[in-house]
This record gives structure tokens, C-alpha cells and sequence, in this order.
């Protein structure tokens, strides 16, 4: 399950730039910031919490033992791919964050029509 983690922060970072992209004429023509305010915080949350479970998902893969009756050759392999992708995600997730925050430091700077 670490790969939706890996997959929906870049996808949060789309939609999140399309969606504020589209809302610039709304927001520049009500002169509200605001409504360019909220798909920002709302894709960044979602974003924190899908790398908070992708760190929860390397903590428990850490500390847990590979099942024993799991039908794979090699069930320690499988535990470190696990554990991989955790991983990855987990630093994808963070970099996500921090590129929507970088997105956010604009709208919450400059006016919605300068944007």
C-alpha cells in the first residue's frame, strides 16, 4: 500500500497548481485571496498525511517480522521491498510538501492579480 503514497504526492502537486491556475481569474476579479488559499491547504494537508502514513509504514515495516506463512521464496526480500518503497515514498511524499509550500509562498505573498 506504500505505493499510493508514492504515486498521489506528485498528483496532489498537479492538481494542486492546476487548480490554482484556474482560479486565478475568480480570485482576481473578487480581489479574495482567500479562495486561492484553500486548494493550497487542502492539497498540503493531504499531502502531510500520506507521508506521515508512509513514515508510519517504515516504522512498522522496521519493527515487524516477516510473516512465516507467506508464500514467496524468499519472505525477507519481500520485507525489503516493502520497506523500499516506504521509503521512497516517504521522501517523495516530503518533497511534495515542500514544492506545494514553494507554490503557496506566491499566492500568500503577492495579490491574486498579480499572481
Amino acid at each position: 500500500m506504500g505505493w499510493i503514497a508514492l504515486l498521489a504526492g506528485p498528483l496532489l502537486v498537479l492538481a494542486d497548481l492546476s487548480l490554482t491556475y484556474s482560479l486565478l481569474g475568480p480570485g482576481c476579479n473578487l480581489q479574495r485571496g482567500a479562495l486561492l488559499h484553500l486548494p493550497m491547504a487542502a492539497s498540503f494537508i493531504l499531502c502531510l498525511g500520506l507521508t506521515l502514513w508512509a513514515a508510519r509504514t517504515v516504522r512498522r515495516t522496521r519493527e515487524a517480522a516477516p510473516a512465516p506463512g507467506e508464500a514467496q521464496a524468499d519472505p525477507e526480500a519481500a520485507q525489503e521491498r516493502r520497506r523500499f518503497i516506504a521509503w521512497v515514498a516517504m521522501a517523495c511524499g516530503a518533497l511534495s510538501c515542500l514544492v506545494i509550500l514553494a507554490l503557496w509562498l506566491p499566492v500568500a505573498v503577492l495579490s491574486p492579480c498579480t499572481v
